[in-house]
């Protein structure tokens, strides 16, 4: 009769010493590669992030300078060609709004579902949204005085989320292949 302890041993204890080995590095290999794949892919979306950023900076600079010059001339002008943001894919929305909060001029992307947030108040500075990167609020300024308030909010764009793509395939093959070979 078998004893307890015989039927509840693990499985690897009846394996030979040299399959025993051969999980072992596997498993070595297998979980150090899973950690570089894993900083790759932080640093990636990171690197990404900071793009998305960089690029929502350079298109608020040049929108703002142009939204200031339109509102020295009308303060309260709605016609303002936001919709000429639809040249770069990354802006899924934008707004102009008062100094007082009133909504001058907007744009969503077509196919996005973006909802425009009341602008927040007392906005002095330029702000980015920490809860989400990609939103920036910039007050609109002419000398010293306020203007209004710009809001845009930036996406990845479809090439940036290929990139991620492309790094996860390469990154599962060349994991397969170091298993296979381990």
């Amino acid at each position: 009769m078998r004893s307890l302890s015989a039927v509840a041993s693990p499985p690897v204890k009846s394996l030979s010493f040299r399959w025993q080995l051969t999980l072992f590095i596997l498993m070595i290999c297998g979980v150090t590669l899973s950690l570089a794949f894993v900083g790759l892919y932080l640093s990636e979306v990171r690197q990404i992030d900071n793009d998305v950023r960089s690029r929502l900076e350079k298109t608020e600079l040049l929108v703002t300078e142009n939204l200031a010059r339109l509102l020295e001339q009308n303060p309260e002008a709605t016609d303002l060609q936001l919709a000429s943001l639809g040249v770069d894919s990354q802006i899924a929305a934008a707004a102009v709004f008062t100094p007082d909060g009133k909504l001058l001029a907007r744009y969503v992307r077509s196919g996005a579902h973006e909802v425009i947030p009341p602008a927040p108040k007392g906005l002095a500075n330029r702000l980015f949204d920490a809860r989400r990167l990609g939103v920036v609020w910039n007050p609109i300024n002419a000398d010293t005085r306020n203007l209004g308030v710009l809001y845009l909010k930036a996406e990845q764009s479809e090439a940036d989320a290929e990139r991620i793509r492309n790094m996860l395939r390469g990154s599962i093959i060349i994991f397969a292949g170091a298993a296979f070979l381990a």
